[in-house]
């Protein structure tokens, strides 16, 4: 196919890709594009949509293809968009998103009608548009139950694709239109410890338990320098080198966060501090237990 340069490079942007539209916008009409597809330089992958032969096919293309196949605005979104942020691996149905009133059917993708997606909440990711990673993480609360949003959420702050300050202004956006979604991702929110310098909710619960007992306050979010990386231990008696840490169930959700941890709890024990471990559990059921064992392991350091 001697095609148009200009052609042959807005379709390697596009995966291989290019619409109908695309080639009547550069002078090619309908007979060229029969003849083409007749002797294999152009194959049909979606209504409208053309592969141009020999480009590789991927999941990738083929969602972009979707898209593409849709004639108003759309983007990839919930599962699909999870994929393509690499927070999900799994071959599920393509996934997009349109605005409402918009109202558009295609065989084998799910379609998401939207009242308030704004011009914020679509980006580009590996040449397919799809939602923001915030507004994804949203999404995800309609598709996931709360444990799997967890871990979800957990991965994203972790691999840094998203800043959690960045979620609290989003959800306090979406949360006044009442968005499905967003309950799901603030009990995520909500579920994870502190990051470096913030304490969380059972962070500050378990400094209460230790006052009430007449226990002298630990530092929270204390920076620990070990072999040349930085620790932040939720609470610690720095003198006496206690680490007291509060352990979410989230965490031993995510192999990679599981393993950090115990690189961790190893690298601070050979530098010689004692860690005393805690959960939600400890705190609604066995408080006056926290507060005699952390009493207990000071005396024997002091």
């Amino acid at each position: 196919m001697r095609a148009n340069q200009e052609l042959v490079r807005q379709a390697a942007r596009q995966h291989g890709l290019l619409t109908r539209s695309q080639l009547f916008g550069h002078g090619v009409n309908r007979r060229f594009i029969d003849r083409r597809l007749v002797d294999g330089s152009l194959e049909r992958v979606r209504r409208s949509v053309y592969r141009l032969a020999g480009s590789p096919a991927s999941w990738e293309q083929d969602l972009l293809a979707a898209c593409l196949a849709i004639r108003t605005l759309s983007v990839a979104s919930h599962r699909s968009a999870l994929r393509l942020w690499g927070l999900r691996d799994i071959d599920d149905e393509f996934e997009v998103t349109i605005r409402y009133p918009a109202d558009v059917s295609l065989e084998g993708v799910l379609v998401h009608r939207s009242v308030d997606m704004l011009e914020c909440d679509r980006t580009w990711v590996n040449g397919v548009p799809t939602t923001s990673i915030e507004r994804t993480l949203i999404d995800a609360g309609l598709v996931f139950p709360a444990k799997e949003v967890r871990r979800i959420v957990a991965r994203s702050l972790t691999t840094h694709l998203v800043a959690r300050p960045t979620l609290w202004a989003l959800r306090q956006r979406v949360a006044k239109q009442g968005r499905n979604g967003i309950g799901t991702l603030v009990e995520a929110l909500e579920s994870l410890p502190a990051s470096s310098g913030s304490e969380s909710g059972p962070e500050l619960e378990v400094r209460a338990i230790l006052q009430s007992a007449g226990l002298e306050s630990p530092t929270p979010q204390f920076p620990v320098d070990i072999r040349g990386k930085r620790y932040y231990i939720d609470m610690a008696y720095p003198t006496a080198k206690i680490a007291i840490e509060y352990d979410g169930y989230y965490e031993h959700i995510d192999p990679e966060t599981f393993e950090n941890d115990r690189r961790r709890q190893n690298a601070m024990q050979l530098a010689g501090w004692r860690i005393l471990r805690f959960s939600k559990s400890d705190i609604r059921n066995r408080p006056e237990a926290i507060a005699s064992e952390v009493a207990r392991c000071r005396r024997q350091v002091l």
